[in-house]
């Protein structure tokens, strides 16, 4: 079995990940809404030739990053039932110790 200190070190590395996971996908999708907004901006500019090409392009980079942000918080379910079981399993190890 392993020592409490240890388990409470992988949880606590676990719970970072999950953090810097929900703070990349957050900040993708803030990217992603600027973008959309830049499109919808220039739209104008899109019966030129050039135009709508720059407004396409913006308007797939958009979409491509709200999939990356999905993408990222896919496994987040995941470490979040690890979390849970990690805290059951540490509970109880300091009912062991306590005894």
């Amino acid at each position: 079995m392993k020592t409490l200190q240890w388990m409470e070190a992988q949880r606590t590395l676990l719970a970072r990940r999950a953090d810097k996971m929900v703070r990349v996908a957050a900040t993708l999708f803030l990217i992603s809404c600027v973008l959309a907004l830049g499109v919808m901006i220039a739209r104008r500019w899109a019966d030129h030739e050039v135009g709508m090409y720059v407004v396409l392009g913006m308007a797939l980079l958009s979409a491509a990053l709200i999939l990356a942000a999905f993408g990222v918080l896919l496994p987040l379910p995941w470490i979040v039932h690890q979390l849970k079981q990690m805290d059951e399993v540490i509970a109880e190890q300091r009912r062991r110790e306590g005894m």
